[in-house]
């Protein structure tokens, strides 16, 4: 009993730790030609939370068939696509969600979302403080667009903030645990100000989208306040960002992310039904984009990692098979968070996980947050401790969840090795 209770103050202490500590050193300069310290620490954290136990929210028993088929795609991936970066990809894509699950018997939803509001807080600020040159720039690609904080991609950033936006702008625009208040104000100001600086589309789109949900109810104050910030720091990107207004209305760039898409629908179309393996995107990509050059439709030419739109991107590596347990697991968390009891407790926090999950899905049909560990973390986290027991974490259920658990995530991070 004691070792129980030792475990799970640990696994506690594991998990804020982690929402604190790995958006705020997710980026590293060796990250294009060395990626694997980041994926085997975020492994090394899933399984320390993994071997906890904890009872498995209903809303998140799909997570059982989605490891599995996963695991499956990356034995039976064709020799050659992936390399060695497929196996970082399967833990990135199974621990989360898995991890999730322990979350919410360990950790109390008030303690997971304050941790992401001040990860959010501490990148935004540097953010900014990047934007006014009292800081390098993290971001060492050529394009030199916006602000990249600690995420070192602009991207990635305004992707990893629009959480920590919609949990901030909840508490400030009111309901029970919310309200009216200087430091409030200013935390969401801070965040949206960062999320404008990134000059990422789609974040902007999934900003907005949190403000639309959020001040629909809100008393008219509180609602012309919101619009007033909304206009005032558009107006100022508009007038002092002559980079971030080029890209608002820019359309080459939506031409070529269409481009990009016909590339991806093209693969997807010979391998339907299992697709081509976690981290094949890249090699499938300049594969097709190089047949559709030779074939004479080659308007442009795009090395890229990502289809900047997750349902196909997850359809071409893992089939529609993949993608149908995927959509499986966003429609039962979603259930589960609409049917959680912050509902009644803390609306204003209910409210705030629900404006973030969502702003984090826009921002996946323009993005990739879901490949990223500082925003597929806390998504699957904060939906997991919504859709759990509560604020009252439930014991562990003894050591045979977690040695099962816990082997799964042994044998991926062995896998991981031998793959090397």
């Amino acid at each position: 009993m004691i070792a129980g209770r030792l475990a799970s103050r640990f696994g506690r202490v594991a998990w804020l730790a982690a929402l604190l500590v790995i958006p705020l050193v997710s980026w590293s300069p060796w990250d294009d030609c060395f990626p694997l310290p980041k994926w085997l620490g975020l492994a090394g954290f899933g399984a320390v939370v993994l071997v906890m136990g904890g009872r498995l929210p209903a809303a998140f028993r799909w997570v059982g068939p989605w490891a599995a088929w996963v695991i499956i795609a990356a034995w039976r991936t064709p020799a050659g696509i992936t390399g060695w970066r497929g196996w970082p990809e399967v833990v990135l894509l199974v621990v989360p969600p898995l991890a999730a699950c322990r979350a919410a018997a360990l950790v109390p939803a008030a303690a997971v979302a304050t941790a992401i509001r001040l990860a959010g807080a501490g990148a935004a600020g540097w953010a900014l403080a990047e934007e006014m040159g009292l800081t390098g720039g993290g971001w060492l690609s050529p394009f030199a667009k916006g602000v990249a904080s600690t995420a070192g991609n602009p991207d990635l950033l305004g992707g990893m903030l629009l959480l920590p936006f919609g949990l901030a702008a909840a508490r400030w625009i009111g309901g029970p645990g919310g309200g009216p208040g200087f430091a409030r104000a200013a935390e969401a100001a801070l965040l949206a100000a960062a999320i404008a600086a990134t000059e990422a589309r789609a974040a902007w789109l999934g900003a907005l989208v949190i403000a639309l949900a959020l001040l629909r109810g809100a008393a008219w104050r509180r609602m012309a306040a919101g619009m007033a910030v909304t206009v005032v720091l558009g107006a100022a990107m508009l007038a002092f960002v002559p980079g971030a207004r080029a890209r608002m209305f820019s359309s080459g760039a939506a031409v070529e992310r269409l481009w990009t898409w016909q590339i991806g629908a093209a693969a997807l179309r010979d391998r339907t039904v299992a697709g081509f393996g976690p981290a094949s995107y890249r090699t499938v990509h300049l594969q097709y984009q190089t047949a559709r050059h030779a074939a004479g439709g080659g308007d442009f030419y795009h090395y890229t990692e990502f289809a900047h739109l997750e349902p196909l991107h997850c359809a071409v590596e893992l089939g529609v098979v993949g993608l149908g347990i995927w959509m499986w697991g966003l429609v039962a968390a979603v259930a589960g968070w609409r049917a959680s009891a912050l509902h009644g407790r803390d609306l204003a926090l209910w409210a705030g996980i629900g404006a973030g999950g969502l702003a984090v899905l826009v921002n996946a049909l323009l993005s990739w947050p879901f490949h990223v560990p500082p925003t597929v973390l806390p998504f699957w986290a904060l939906l997991a401790v919504a859709a759990g027991p509560g604020d009252r974490p439930a014991p562990p259920t003894g050591p045979a969840v977690g040695r099962v658990v816990g082997g799964v995530v042994a044998m991926l991070v062995l896998a991981v090795a031998l793959r090397l």
